[in-house]
């Protein structure tokens, strides 16, 4: 009887647990949303002012530079969560309220990263607090058991999540949908250029990654946020579309295509690449996997426009494939990437971006095993 009651406790537990990590969930999406509309809609409406992302990105990264220094590196970015998880088998929960305030800030003040890192972070910290809380670390029960209570927390959080949506809202509208188009006839040729060109799209993100951390690290904390944020911001100034983490950016791309130049489409996602990596080595942390698949989607529009102008079959089909190509080549995992990607292409679409992924990440695997040998010689 004592058994039973004790299992009851526990199931108690984990569906309060479980409506605790929906609601915190949802409240990090909804602040993000009533944050940024308010920062960058409704505001700029009350004043004409022409510098106004310099301003708000620049006081913003002094804001963020301070935090930094107070409270610590945060919000990190998904490799280091995955790897601490994998290392330690934990994630330092006891920080939840600054790993949540510190994710927060970067998306809210209109740098040119994603969500994905920094709520990754709340997440992994809600996860071990429920298993911290449950007793589960004392290796008393079996793993089944265990996996039971933690889908029950699971199914309570995500219950909670639609709840909070369906009578709150959505604190973000979500990734727009690209068309069902497929190419036709002699377009089939053109995926080879699109995944050439989403391989030459990662390699400049490597490039630029590693370029703008060695000029981060020689920068003493807070002045580099300050320095960071008025690079973005007065980049922000002349194209708006190179802040943010392209969620916005793709509906208006998918929507207003026609009357842009394709090289503007080819120098934008450039640009959207060195904005996200200004951001994040210069301590506005945040996803670069957003960004990136708007700037894929950029650079194929760009390249299908160029080679088959009088066709718009190709531009989305263009743009999965790009983003197959650059996300593959990024982040070695085609499987993963695949998934991702299924936010903003349909399902038909999903063959070619694991195989335009498979071959980005067999080609990036490559050139990081001879950069490898290279440095043993």
């Amino acid at each position: 009887m004592k058994k039973v009651i004790n299992y009851l406790l526990k199931a108690l537990m984990a569906i309060l647990f479980g409506v605790l990590a929906g609601f915190i969930i949802s409240l990090f999406i909804k602040i993000m949303g009533i944050g940024m509309e308010f920062l960058w809609e409704k505001l700029p409406g009350k004043f004409d002012i022409p510098i106004y992302p310099l301003i708000v990105c620049g006081i913003g990264a002094l804001i963020i530079g301070v935090f930094r220094k107070f409270f610590g590196d945060y919000p990190e970015e998904l490799m280091v969560i995955l790897g601490k998880i994998k290392k330690d088998k934990n994630y330092d929960f006891k920080k939840l309220p600054v790993i949540f305030v510190g994710a927060l800030m970067p998306v809210v003040f209109g740098y040119s990263v994603g969500p994905e890192a920094g709520l990754a972070g709340v997440i992994a910290a809600i996860c071990y607090l429920i298993k911290d809380r449950l007793g589960f670390n004392k290796g008393e029960h079996k793993k089944a058991f265990k996996i039971v209570f933690y889908l029950i927390s699971l199914a309570t959080a995500v219950g909670t999540m639609v709840l909070i949506n369906l009578y709150l809202g959505k604190g973000m509208s979500g990734f727009p949908m690209a068309d069902k188009k497929l190419p036709s006839g002699i377009e089939w040729i053109g995926i080879i250029l699109y995944v050439f060109a989403g391989l030459i799209l990662g390699v400049f993100y490597e490039v630029t990654h590693k370029g703008v951390h060695k000029v981060a690290h020689k920068i003493p904390p807070v002045a580099k946020e300050v320095i960071g944020g008025i690079c973005v911001g007065a980049v922000g100034c002349l194209v708006p579309l190179a802040l943010f983490s392209g969620e916005e950016g793709l509906h208006e791309l998918y929507c207003g295509y026609i009357n842009v130049a394709p090289m503007v489409f080819v120098g934008l996602a450039f640009l959207k690449v060195l904005m996200t990596n200004i951001s994040i080595q210069m301590g506005l942390k945040g996803g670069h996997l957003f960004p990136l698949i708007f700037a894929a989607a950029c650079l194929g529009y760009g390249v299908a426009i160029l080679i088959f102008p009088e066709s718009t079959n190709t531009l989305h089909f263009a743009a999965a494939c790009v983003a197959g190509s650059t996300l593959g080549f990024t982040m070695k995992k085609p499987v993963l990437v695949s998934i991702i990607l299924t936010i903003c292409f349909p399902l038909i679409m999903v063959p070619f971006i694991l195989v335009t992924s498979f071959l980005g990440s067999f080609v990036g695997k490559k050139i990081e095993s001879i950069i490898e040998k290279r440095n043993r010689q």
